[in-house]
């Protein structure tokens, strides 16, 4: 799920690309003709009232939407995304799966059992990891601010208490306490 940045008013928008110029800005991938893409629209930094749009493939940017901020924009819905409805049943149904699957990793992410935290005070950094059965929740940032949050699907529950445990440890190396 995207947590974009805090306050963002940004909007989305989905669609068939109409050729084969546009670039994934979170792979640099060229879009091909037809592939579908997801734009997310801001006001233009250089001008001000005039809209641009920045193109995504759908599987870099529900990458990249995870790793945002709490509490910004989530794409959880098909009613996000302008355009869905003009999309074919079949891509229809598949994103709407996708981001049901999103929401939910979303909601455990928010429902974490296990946390640990820790911070490097000589750095004025905090780094913490949350285990909520086969997932893992990494947050990190400067102590006092809300941090960037990344959630990890695992196979198992046993793997992603492995992987949150090996963080821990390598955190505790670097001088984290």
């Amino acid at each position: 799920v995207f947590f974009g940045m805090e306050g963002d008013t940004s909007r989305y928008v989905i669609e068939y690309a109409r050729s084969d110029r546009s670039k994934c800005k979170a792979t640099g991938e060229l879009i091909a003709k037809g592939e579908i893409r997801i734009g997310r629209v801001i006001d233009h930094p250089q001008a001000p009232g005039v809209e641009l749009t920045i193109w995504h493939k759908w599987e870099p940017l529900l990458l990249r939407l995870r790793k945002g901020r709490p509490g910004g924009k989530q794409l959880t819905q098909p009613s996000d995304l302008e355009g869905f409805g003009k999309l074919h049943p079949a891509d229809q149904e598949d994103i709407a799966n996708r981001l049901k699957t999103e929401g939910e990793l979303k909601k455990k992410s928010e429902s974490t059992v296990k946390v640990t935290y820790l911070e490097h005070p000589a750095d004025g950094k905090f780094w913490e990891v949350g285990v909520c059965e086969d997932s893992t929740t990494v947050r990190w940032g400067v102590i006092g601010a809300d941090g960037v949050k990344q959630l990890k699907q695992h196979a198992s529950p046993g793997e992603a208490a492995g992987f949150a445990e090996k963080m821990v440890a390598e955190k505790r190396g670097k001088g984290y306490k």
